[in-house]
């Protein structure tokens, strides 16, 4: 299933790290702190729980959203706001 992870850290080296994790993890940044995957329904306690490790400050969160297909695939950006290598797992999208 696909699954959307927002966060907002409040630390450089934790939001970088969140980010890098993220990334090694096959998500693809579609903002600058906003990440889009496809993960099993077994791996998302893991993701959780290695995603709890970068919350620190009481004012931090992640949040981590599952997102059907057919939703996804309704949706729209305006402007580009992912990596560029990541565009062509974007060839069913509409960009404004």
């Amino acid at each position: 299933m696909k699954y959307i992870i927002a966060y907002d850290i409040s630390k450089s080296k934790y939001r970088k790290e969140l980010s890098d994790y993220l990334l090694s993890e096959r998500f693809i940044r579609i903002q600058k702190s906003v990440f889009l995957g496809n993960i099993s329904s077994n791996e998302v306690d893991r993701i959780m729980k290695n995603c709890n490790e970068f919350v620190e400050d009481k004012k931090d969160s992640i949040f981590i959203c599952p997102i059907c297909i057919e939703d996804l695939e309704k949706s729209f950006f305006i402007g580009i706001t992912f990596d560029m290598e990541d565009l062509d797992k974007f060839k069913n999208f509409i960009f404004y």
